[in-house]
């Protein structure tokens, strides 16, 4: 009976214990899927930025709380959470106004321009001259040299055009745009040539000859006058162009859409159309439609998980309205079939299409899409990194994690742009169903009372052991005596 009852406590204490090994290989050995990331060879720490598509988000809690990126000794890295971007890049002309410049004029009638780039206070090269006149209406022919080192004159621009054809149309030309070959100098000594400064131009104003004899009109003569126009010049501007490069918010991603059913409610003349997703935050519904030349109003609500009984347990909150459209006649083609979602409701979903007395629509297909996130985090040199997320089923959600993020919030809070990668094909982790906490068992009533019944039994039985023990002493002698007998020890009655 002893052992019985040992027995039994020996397996409490093994319920009570940890499983050995447990937290040994932290959090990142607790997730179901592995992905590759393809950071690119580096000689210094740079902060790396990995897309977390419509796939990884769906197989992640909220917030991604069970997103982890480890290293080739699998330790956790530190990382940060941000609305995904893209890196464009955009051309910026920085301009400055040429000071001192000397002007000459020439027997042709054309007006000879020097001037001089100090590179100190112009330290990017020239690409090109920008002239700022207050003329419309004209067009004149330039070229622009570039005096070397030796003195001689180096033609950068042949025939250049500065033109203003506002009387037929907006088209305005004042810059002097330098070919690639020619843009590498900083400073320097150049020259601009006008042919022509001064320019013949037809007038808007006609004169009008009548010629009277004895008060009788015997003649009438139109004629359009002439006038000549200098090539006035305000300013001349120097510029240079810079790429730079910036992030800009990237498109949404498509989520998964696990399962969709249309349901027609007759009574309030509206199609009910069920949505299921994967999980992942969803931001606007997309419906494929096969009918023509429609236009209904669409609702969009958020359900909440509906129980075996058909029951749910709160009431639809209102997501988004919309009205959808397609217009095919002769002339006119528009189309808008997306609704947008003022949330990151991750579902289930029901979209209203209200009908009337109008057909139902021919729904052939249901699309979400989503935010784009990234994952960044600071990239050490000789290291290979990888991407752990998704819990197994039926485990306890993650709280998320708790960084030292200090240095990527100041490299991003700088502008540093960080190096764009992609995650590689999912690789599920075989591994055992995870240890139950000794907290859930303990307070399992099933295993608590199944603990008691086993111990009151054991007791139980104990006790009546020892009962049928103490009536097989026949009556009138001590117990005592009984034990020192079966000992062979002698006893006072010897």
């Amino acid at each position: 009976m002893k052992r019985c009852l040992l027995t039994v406590l020996c397996a409490i204490g093994l319920l009570a214990a940890p499983p050995r090994g447990a937290g040994a290989a932290g959090v990142a050995g607790e997730l179901r899927w592995r992905s590759d990331l393809a950071v690119p060879a580096r000689s210094a720490d740079d902060l790396v930025a990995v897309r977390l598509d419509g796939a990884i988000a769906d197989a992640t809690a909220a917030g991604f709380a069970d997103l982890r990126i480890i290293d080739s000794a699998d330790r956790e890295v530190p990382l940060v959470i941000r609305t995904g971007s893209v890196v464009k890049e955009r051309t910026v002309r920085t301009s400055h106004p040429v000071a001192g410049p000397r002007l000459e004029p020439r027997d042709d009638g054309g007006v000879e321009i020097t001037l001089t780039i100090d590179p100190t206070r112009h330290k990017a090269p020239i690409h090109g001259f920008g002239i700022v006149t207050p003329l419309v209406n004209f067009q004149q022919r330039v070229r622009v040299e570039r005096q070397d080192a030796d003195g001689e004159w180096t033609v950068l621009v042949e025939d250049g055009v500065l033109c203003d054809y506002s009387q037929w149309m907006d088209v305005r030309t004042t810059g002097i745009p330098f070919s690639a070959d020619h843009r590498a100098t900083v400073g320097g000594t150049y020259r601009i040539t006008i042919a022509e400064a001064t320019a013949e131009q037809q007038s808007q104003v006609r004169e009008v000859v009548r010629s009277l004899e004895r008060g009788v009109e015997t003649g009438l003569e139109e004629r359009l006058l002439i006038r000549r126009q200098p090539f006035r010049i305000d300013r001349i501007e120097a510029w240079h162009d810079e790429t730079v490069a910036e992030l800009s918010p990237a498109d949404p991603v498509a989520r998964t859409v696990r399962s969709w059913s249309v349901v027609e409610d007759d009574e309030a003349k509206v199609s009910r159309i069920r949505v299921e997703t994967a999980g992942g935050p969803v931001t606007a519904l997309r419906l494929a439609v096969a009918d023509r030349n429609f236009r209904r109003d669409v609702t969009v609500t958020a359900l909440a998980p509906i129980d075996p009984a058909g029951r749910r347990s709160t009431l639809p909150a209102v997501l988004g309205h919309a009205r959808i459209e397609r217009l095919d006649l002769r002339g006119l083609a528009r189309e808008q079939l997306t609704v947008a979602i003022q949330s990151t409701w991750k579902g289930p979903f029901e979209i209203v299409v209200a009908r009337g007395d109008s057909p139902p629509l021919r729904v052939t297909g249901i699309e979400a899409v989503g935010p784009a996130f990234t994952a960044v985090f600071l990239a050490v040199p000789d290291e290979t990194y990888r991407l752990a997320y998704g819990r197994p089923e039926r485990s306890d959600a993650l709280p998320p994690p708790r960084y030292d993020t200090a240095a990527i919030e100041t490299a991003l809070a700088a502008g540093r742009i960080p190096t764009m990668v992609v995650a590689g094909p999912a690789t599920e982790v075989p591994f055992a169903a995870p240890a139950v906490p000794i907290s859930r068992v303990i307070t399992n009533p099933w295993v608590l009372g199944t603990v008691i019944v086993v111990l009151a039994a054991t007791l139980a039985l104990s006790l009546l052991q020892a009962a049928r023990r103490i009536d097989e002493i026949p009556a009138g002698r001590d117990p005592a005596d009984e034990a020192g007998a079966a000992a062979g020890q002698p006893t006072d009655r010897d």
